[in-house]
């Protein structure tokens, strides 16, 4: 299956960014990922999969902990795997967590920087300036045996940037904080990947609103393959010519079914009698959206709740599987 692209032709220069060229990944006779070619470039680029679907093994893969079965793999012009200068220029904040929970937050981040290679002076100041932009300063003197779920995202993030990595790969980052501290991790990720920076992010996640909110950039994979990748916006006008789906909430639904049916745009309209709304399947969304206003006003009839049925990962994919959308 080929993949909708949205990127550029050029996918820009390969020196400026990580480049996988028909890489595939097997265990025995599970395949992990398949034939994926990708260009992840300067500023944030999100990794979109639901549960199993692959995210894991392409960072395991471009942050040169495993090796490809097929294709290869380049980043800013080098080999990924085996380089120790490549290694260099990475932060990693894995999905699960394997810390050293007898250590306080600041002893973790600050023996994780020394091993990087940098003196004792050194070493504390830039772990102590990457707690405190992940906003643990106060927490850092306390066992990382005591820290909530999101406090441990936090700082497996300050492991992260505390090096200065010229490339993050992020998996999962935002899996178990609380809903303050989403935004501030998600702010925090679009400002680290603020192009002017230099600094390339990979994200991942199965959730697309999290996703949508750092970056319009996305890799789309699914069951090992990539199924999209480029801007956000293009991929989703690629899928306008696949039916979307609606609900609408009316006090005469049935009158205004009778008028639905009759655009072009509209390939069907249902009575949900069970949970009295319309379930209506559109084509060009752009021209349903502003034809309906108008309709609502000649005929005077009133709407409740328009909502879309579409809007969320497993649609999307869906339509790229050729499965068709909607609930």
């Amino acid at each position: 299956m080929k993949a909708v692209s949205a990127g550029p032709a050029d996918r820009e220069k390969l020196e400026d960014g990580i480049f996988l060229n028909n890489v595939s990944k097997w265990y025995g006779q599970v395949m992990g990922l398949i034939d994926v070619t990708a260009f992840i470039g300067k500023g944030v680029t999100g990794l979109l999969g639901p549960n199993g679907a692959g995210k894991s093994t392409l960072i395991k893969l471009v942050t040169g902990q495993i090796r490809p079965n097929k294709g290869n793999i380049t980043a800013f012009g080098m080999p990924v795997w085996n380089n120790s200068r490549y290694y260099r220029m990475v932060g990693y904040c894995p999905e699960f967590e394997n810390m050293y929970e007898w250590l306080t937050g600041f002893d973790f981040v600050n023996y994780l920087v020394r091993l990087h290679g940098y003196g004792k002076k050194d070493g504390e100041k830039l772990a102590w300036q990457a707690i405190d932009t992940v906003g643990m300063t106060k927490e850092a003197g306390r066992k990382i045996a005591t820290y909530s779920k999101g406090m441990r995202q936090r700082i497996k993030l300050a492991q992260a940037i505390a090096h200065k990595p010229k490339i993050l790969f992020l998996d999962e980052p935002l899996a178990g904080t609380d809903p303050i501290g989403r935004v501030e991790i998600i702010n925090l990720i679009r400002q680290l990947g603020d192009e002017k920076s230099g600094i390339s992010v990979l994200v991942s996640s199965h959730i697309l609103h999290e996703i949508e909110r750092m970056t319009k950039r996305v890799l789309m994979v699914h069951k090992g393959r990539l199924l999209a990748w480029g801007d956000m916006n293009e991929i989703r006008d690629k899928l306008d010519r696949f039916p979307h789906s609606l609900s609408i909430s009316s006090a005469e639904d049935r009158r205004l079914a009778k008028y639905l049916i009759n655009m072009p745009e509209v390939s069907s309209v249902m009575v949900d009698e069970k949970e009295s709304v319309l379930r209506v399947k559109i084509l060009k969304p752009d021209n349903f959206y502003s034809k309906l206003p108008k309709i609502l006003a000649k005929e005077k009839i009133s709407i409740d709740q328009l909502g879309s049925l579409d809007e969320d990962l497993e649609s999307i994919f869906a339509y790229l599987t050729g499965g068709g959308g909607g609930k």
